[in-house]
């Protein structure tokens, strides 16, 4: 993926969580394209979101992030589908350590 494209999508998936929040909640995120397990077309959205004392909340706001995810990539006629992770700042600091 190049390096515009990873902005825009990064761009998209800001705009996700501010649609969806009401806020930028997000302090980073990562999309990986890459392949479901039915070998489709996907693209992997990391999110730095901090909700550890919520985790009902986190399972339900990995839910709305994946649908307007979908609808926005479908707007910019972006076909993969969305998968949605919502990881906390010490587990992206140690993946990114790794």
């Amino acid at each position: 993926m190049s390096e515009s494209a990873e902005a825009e999508l990064e761009a998209i998936g800001r705009e996700a969580v501010r649609l969806v929040t009401g806020d930028d909640l997000a302090e980073h995120v990562r999309v990986l394209a890459g392949q479901d397990s039915s070998d489709r077309p996907a693209l992997y959205f990391s999110f730095v979101i901090d909700r550890d004392n919520d985790r009902q909340r986190a399972g339900l706001l990995q839910t709305r992030l994946t649908q307007k995810l979908r609808d926005l990539l479908t707007d910019r006629r972006i076909g993969e589908y969305p998968i949605v992770k919502i990881v906390s700042r010490a587990d992206w600091e140690r993946r990114e350590g790794a």
